[in-house]
């Protein structure tokens, strides 16, 4: 009867939620668009900042199936233009970069069983990215500062991940993981034509819970 019983209670425990948090650090953008017969390069020089997420999951055993949404919120340190011959256009930043993601993502354990478990993961999704506070003078001949930031863009994103959970007890684990992100797509212009196809990539560090159920 109890070696039934532990079978139904293990099948029971599929089922996982979990929450992380850590910091996520989104690599420089640098762009060179033509715009009114000019060529522009701009620099975005960004700093690290907060990542959270929430997940939930099927454990089929070695392998994993997850659906996540995450948030991370990267300051923008400096935004920095010249045209093509090198002359400096006055610019304003301030603010930050929002990226608001959901995946679908697949996981393998390497020793499912185990107290310690390794393991990697891959996965696609959409990440909505939210830019503001980025203004440029003088763009396709404008005499004021015309704003080059957006109130959000979808792109599709794929991600990478590996890590490692440690078993509390048969209803929770903890876990750390490393997660490499590139979201293409998106554009950064406003009403000008510059920053257009960009593409995002990140490097991120979390530490979390997963709860079974």
């Amino acid at each position: 009867i109890d070696f039934h019983r532990n079978i139904y209670a293990r099948e029971n425990k599929n089922f996982y939620f979990n929450f992380g948090a850590g910091f996520s650090d989104l690599v420089d953008i640098d762009k060179s668009e033509t715009t009114d017969d000019d060529l522009y390069r701009m620099i975005l020089d960004l700093s690290m900042d907060s990542f959270l997420q929430f997940g939930v999951g099927y454990d089929f055993g070695n392998i994993r199936a997850e659906t996540s949404l995450s948030r991370s919120v990267v300051d923008i340190a400096s935004f920095t233009s010249t045209r093509q011959d090198g002359t400096p256009v006055s610019t304003i930043s301030s603010g930050d970069i929002d990226l608001t993601s959901v995946f679908l993502t697949g996981y393998y354990d390497f020793y499912a069983n185990s107290k310690l478990n390794p393991y990697l993961g891959a996965g696609i999704g959409i990440t909505n990215v939210d830019i503001s506070g980025i203004k440029v003078l003088g763009i396709n001949g404008s005499s004021s500062y015309e704003n080059v930031g957006n109130n959000g863009d979808q792109g599709f994103s794929y991600e990478l991940k590996f890590g490692s959970s440690y078993n509390l007890s048969d209803n929770s684990d903890l876990y750390a993981e490393g997660i490499y992100r590139k979201t293409t797509g998106i554009e950064i212009g406003g009403k000008t034509d510059l920053m257009t196809d960009i593409e995002l990539s990140s490097w991120s560090a979390l530490g979390g819970v997963r709860f079974k159920f």
